[in-house]
């Protein structure tokens, strides 16, 4: 169920940014804020493709596996996303063991769709 779940939140078609990577990302420390410009590219897309367009193209211009985040990491950012959706993803209505195989899940859509992206870009 975890991974239905995750393919049925990941491949809704929602506004996407569609280029979200370092040179499209303002970061506003002293407001901790972060701020998406550059929306040239802006349309209809896969939930999940922004995801991996960041994931994959984090700090880089040629693909390179070391410079995309680790597990770790990109699950804590998975998970943030979805606890702002807390009508949808209330974590305490999940145990640990469901909740952590839901963002291992969602980890591995955004890494089928990082694969796409990188043949794309």
């Amino acid at each position: 169920q975890p991974e239905f779940i995750a393919r049925q939140f990941l491949y809704e078609r929602v506004l996407c940014h569609n280029d979200v990577y370092v040179g499209n990302i303002l970061e506003l420390t002293q407001r901790n804020r972060v701020i998406l410009i550059d929306f040239e590219y802006t349309s209809y897309n896969y939930r999940a493709h922004d995801f991996a367009t960041f994931f994959g193209r984090c700090e880089r211009k040629a693909f390179r596996p070391s410079d995309i985040p680790s597990a770790s990491e990109r699950r804590q950012f998975i998970e943030y996303y979805l606890l702002q959706f807390g009508d949808r993803f209330e974590k305490n209505s999940y145990s640990t063991a469901e909740w952590n195989a839901l963002l291992q899940a969602c980890d591995v859509v955004v890494l089928e769709f990082a694969m796409m992206n990188a043949f794309i870009w």
